[in-house]
């Protein structure tokens, strides 16, 4: 008769108690199963989805608790306001349209020579925009009154884009004291580019267009830069990168001023041939471009993530050539910053911001 009371307490009652303790263990601190119903990924620890190279796209509540998906087209961003135009046809959207007066200053500044870099000067790149969300910041420029580009990974998480505000005539960070005031905004829509693409390199497609919640009022310190045909780019350009990243690689404090550096642009089979020489193996794909100096010393950081690549033609207008994306250290000799190529997505983007779709 003591042979089912001992089995009880030798096999079924440690069981039961397990059971009870992960199960109360999992109600704490396993995902929220209202979250875990609208995550169109997997819910998972948030270090298990960066090992599977997955991209968050979202919160599961719990214990790091993470939306992760596998399927490199970032689903589930976790706001209505926030998609992929997937459906469109990449092939052609038509011609590219910019806005009347893009590419030009209305500040008259100094010629002005991020690492390597000097400032900016107030106003020489008046399509210049700060983009904070949480604890991050990217760059971006202002392509229309209402809509400003910056790279895919700077926003590819976010939950709502409300929460992203955008500062357009911004030079000195945060100081009343500029000659004309900033505008502060907030984003009412995040646009990604149908192709994007999480990869541990960089990026592929890597940009995104916010929308704001109101059009900017264009000033002589903020107006619009233009979208360039898509033709293909010389080697050999000189081009400028502006933004307010670090000025040393590793650094942890940011420059309060933008910056601005000039760097060169060069053939994808070169950038990989130099990387490679450097002992990194990297594919730079159509989309994407680099621009740098064989020597290193000049080259755009962490924190310049989104700010434009810049080229000025010969009639002296501005064209949107690059979006920083990427890139190993800073201004290391033969690692040259790695940039998603305008020329590739500009008819996308001149399609998205004029029809508004």
């Amino acid at each position: 008769m003591m042979l089912p009371r001992l089995v009880f307490l030798l096999f079924i009652l440690p069981r039961y108690i397990s059971a009870l303790f992960f199960g109360r263990f999992f109600s704490l601190f396993g995902p929220d199963p209202r979250l875990q119903a609208s995550c169109t990924g997997q819910c998972m620890f948030d270090l298990s989805c960066r090992l599977k190279y997955g991209q968050k796209a979202g919160e599961c509540g719990g214990f790091y608790q993470v939306c992760c998906t596998f399927d490199g087209f970032g689903r589930a961003l976790g706001g209505s306001n926030i998609r992929q135009d997937r459906q469109l046809n990449l092939q052609d959207f038509g011609p590219v349209e910019n806005e009347r007066g893009c590419g030009r200053s209305g500040v008259s500044s100094r010629s002005r020579r991020v690492v390597g870099g000097t400032e900016a000067g107030f106003g020489s790149f008046p399509w210049i925009a700060l983009i904070r969300g949480g604890n991050s910041r990217c760059g971006g420029a202002l392509i229309r009154p209402s809509w400003v580009i910056t790279a895919g990974h700077c926003v590819k998480t976010a939950q709502w884009p409300s929460r992203y505000r955008v500062y357009l005539g911004e030079y000195n960070l945060y100081q009343n004291s500029e000659p004309m005031p900033r505008q502060k905004f907030y984003v009412s829509e995040i646009v990604l580019h149908p192709n994007y693409q999480f990869t541990p390199q960089a990026d592929r497609y890597d940009v995104a267009l916010l929308k704001l919640d109101r059009p900017a009022t264009l000033m002589p310190h903020i107006s619009p830069i233009c979208l360039p045909d898509p033709v293909e780019l010389e080697t050999g350009e000189r081009t400028i990168v502006a933004g307010w990243g670090a000025t040393q690689p590793d650094q942890g404090s940011r420059p309060k001023v933008l910056q601005a550096v000039d760097v060169y642009t060069l053939n994808n089979t070169d950038c990989e041939s130099w990387h490679l020489a450097a002992g990194i193996r990297v594919n730079i794909y159509p989309e994407m471009m680099c621009a740098g100096h064989q020597e290193g010393g000049k080259d755009a950081c962490q924190g310049d993530s989104g700010g434009p690549l810049m080229l000025k033609d010969e009639t002296g207008k501005w064209n949107l050539v690059g979006v920083v994306s990427a890139g190993y250290s800073c201004a290391k000799p033969g690692q040259p910053g790695i940039y998603h190529r305008i020329s590739e997505s500009s008819s996308w983007v001149s399609y998205v911001t004029k029809n508004e779709v």
